[in-house]
């Protein structure tokens, strides 16, 4: 048996309680972590604002919306970056004198598993970001 990934289960409890929305199941396999949630508040406007951070990022928000729209750009980030991994491997496949083709197929099927897990949820959140706008 596996052992449950962890995707900062406590940090995604307080987002869907905030933010009314469940995207766990999107989670899976796309290597993202939700470390902490935090608010502070602007002292010159008096606006709340939450910000959520990542393993390696932190996203600004004040509502629903904008949490939406900030998490769609960091996954479309992330992707691209995906996206860029998966080509220094074909550069290395083609160019290093020595080529180890099943750490090369392993590693491409992690990466493409990765870019899969990311755009499922990128277009889970473009659809609830296009939701907003109408």
């Amino acid at each position: 048996m596996y052992a449950e990934e962890d995707y900062g289960t406590e940090v995604y409890q307080k987002i869907t309680e905030l933010f009314k929305m469940k995207f766990k199941t999107h989670l899976k396999g796309s290597k993202i972590k939700f470390e902490q949630i935090c608010s502070a508040k602007d002292l010159l406007t008096g606006t709340e604002l939450i910000f959520v951070i990542l393993s390696d990022s932190v996203i600004r928000c004040k509502d629903k919306k904008s949490f939406v729209y900030n998490f769609a750009l960091y996954l479309k980030r992330k992707i691209n970056e995906v996206g860029q991994q998966l080509q220094e491997i074909e550069e290395h496949r083609y160019n290093d004198r020595y080529f180890d083709k099943h750490a090369y197929y392993h590693e491409r099927e992690l990466l493409c598993e990765e870019e899969y897990r990311l755009g499922k949820l990128y277009s889970f959140f473009k659809k609830k970001h296009e939701a907003n706008n109408n």
